[in-house]
């Protein structure tokens, strides 16, 4: 047995209890654990004849107050009124002027589509910040005729009213194949932005680009505070105003009345509507504005919820139909 395996029996020894016979022999043969005992014998000693004296007796302990480092801040101060009125104004300054810190540092997002007809949604919408700068390309039909454009966008500037943007459309190459015609993408060179002027760019307005060659371009976007979500090319969160239908299913008393999976609607604006056509059951319209003969439901993100002829009917999307504060009527 070793001195640090035997100082946890020096203790019970000295109180006379039994210790194991090896802790006894290391004890005795050990000139340092003896001295630990020795101490424990001197402290008993001490111990007792402290007990003996009458309390009167013993030495009175003074003990100076202790001294806290800001005890200075507890202490009453005589301050005149005008002085506290002050502080509490540049309190109230200095708290809002951190809250708008903090909005004005927090990053502004561009969501935006572009389409080949004005009134028509956009479409290929892209989530962009400040610095932004890309080329995308699309084959469509327009006006009976196949139309390849590569469209390069940069964003040079971003604020809660506007976006600084530099736009340049150029017609894209294409290959004919057997089986029609294949978009190749930019024409050699890229498309460059020389000489391309900065357009500030309002949100939810109609900014036309012009195709060289031929044709025009329509973009259509949005300056959010937080990252929207894309999916298929189309906003996860519609802006108000707007409804977006994602594969729709549509329940009537608790049965399955039609669903389209994969498919999208979407109107432009409040005065149109959403139509869908379930076979024999018949037509539905869903618009955010009344028409003749709608009767007003609820829509709750993915949800619309009505009754008609007295019965219960319920359309479930695979997204957000519409954005802004919800439930809202339909």
């Amino acid at each position: 047995m070793n001195c640090a395996e035997a100082e946890l029996y020096v203790s019970p020894l000295y109180d006379g209890e039994q210790v194991p016979p090896s802790a006894a022999q290391h004890i005795a043969a050990c000139e340092s654990c003896r001295r630990v005992l020795q101490d424990y014998s001197h402290m008993g000693v001490e111990l007792r004849l402290a007990a003996t004296i009458e309390p009167e007796q013993l030495p009175s302990l003074k003990l100076s107050p202790r001294k806290r480092s800001f005890d200075v801040l507890w202490r009453r101060v005589s301050i005149p009124r005008f002085v506290l009125a002050a502080f509490l104004v540049c309190l109230v300054l200095a708290t809002t002027a951190v809250s708008i810190l903090r909005a004005q540092s927090r990053p502004l997002w561009f969501q935006f589509g572009y389409g080949f007809h004005e009134n028509d949604e956009a479409s290929h919408y892209t989530v962009a910040k400040k610095g932004y700068d890309d080329t995308q390309t699309s084959l469509s039909l327009v006006n009976g005729a196949l139309m390849a454009v590569a469209l390069r966008v940069r964003v040079e500037g971003l604020s809660s009213d506007e976006a600084v943007l530099r736009c340049r459309a150029v017609p894209a190459k294409t290959e004919t194949t057997s089986s029609g015609v294949k978009l190749l993408g930019s024409p050699e060179g890229g498309v460059p932005l020389d000489h391309v002027p900065a357009v500030h760019y309002r949100p939810g307005e109609s900014l036309a680009i012009s195709i060289e060659g031929g044709g025009t371009l329509y973009l259509k976007g949005d300056v959010l505070g937080h990252q929207p979500s894309i999916a298929f090319g189309f906003p996860l969160e519609p802006v108000p105003g707007k409804l977006i239908v994602r594969s729709p299913v549509l329940t009537g008393s608790d049965q399955l009345l039609g669903e389209i999976d994969g498919a999208t609607a979407i109107t432009t604006d409040e005065t149109r509507g959403v139509n869908f056509r379930v076979g024999s059951n018949g037509s539905f319209t869903f618009a955010l504005r009344p028409f003749p003969g709608a009767v007003q439901g609820k829509l709750n993100w993915g949800e619309i919820t009505f009754k008609l002829a007295g019965k219960n009917f319920r359309l479930v999307a695979a997204a957000p139909i519409t954005g802004g504060d919800q439930p809202r009527p339909v």
